[in-house]
């Protein structure tokens, strides 16, 4: 037990040190190495795919080969990552991550992890598509497909990339993607308000 506790606390401490020289790591290089295209945005060779990095005032960070022309490209790509800003998903990374340095002995916790990496990307897809006015689809798989990365490391922490994860399965979610249409929405708030209901009115006391 006494050599579990002390892999297991040098393995805690170990990742926890990489993971935090990672990031600083990176958010230096965001930070001298960039070169600004709007406030918010920034330019960087050291990037090969889009990336949100940051916390406190998180940036979004494009390749320096970027087709800034391709007017659906970057449309998808920033309201992509715009989303992940708004949501506060660099943070919910960092807590994962830092969870998965805590429990990086336990296969589930990095089955967990890569599980909510995906779901985190595949529900900002959705949430673009569907706060689009028009059929966006083709061009934001397109956009995925083409800016798809080999992935974040999960040392980076609150780094989010925008092609970073089971890209066959978040095109094949893109391209089966539907609104819901008003009708479902009042269904839905009908069983939702039914279920509140049933649940959480107190029984009737026995006479």
């Amino acid at each position: 037990n006494h050599i579990y506790g002390t892999v297991w606390i040098f393995g805690t401490v170990g990742l926890l040190l990489f993971g935090i020289v990672g990031y600083f790591a990176v958010l230096k290089k965001t930070k001298f190495e960039s070169v600004p295209y709007t406030e918010n945005i920034r330019l960087s060779d050291f990037f090969k795919t889009p990336i949100v990095c940051g916390l406190i005032r998180p940036k979004i960070i494009l390749p320096m080969n970027f087709d800034l022309d391709d007017d659906a490209k970057v449309k998808s790509v920033i309201a992509h990552e715009c989303t992940h800003i708004r949501r506060g998903d660099n943070f919910w990374r960092l807590l994962a991550s830092f969870t998965l340095y805590i429990h990086w002995f336990n296969p589930l916790v990095w089955i967990c992890y890569d599980a909510f990496i995906r779901d985190m990307e595949v529900s900002c897809d959705e949430e673009v598509l569907g706060k689009s006015e028009s059929d966006i689809r083709g061009e934001y798989a397109e956009s995925l497909v083409s800016l798809s990365g080999s992935g974040t490391n999960p040392l980076y922490g609150g780094v989010l990339s925008f092609g970073e994860s089971a890209i066959k399965e978040r095109v094949k979610c893109i391209m089966n993607f539907k609104r819901a249409t008003l009708l479902i929405v009042i269904i839905c708030v009908a069983v939702a308000a039914a279920l509140g209901v049933i649940f959480l009115t107190n029984p009737s006391a026995p006479g």
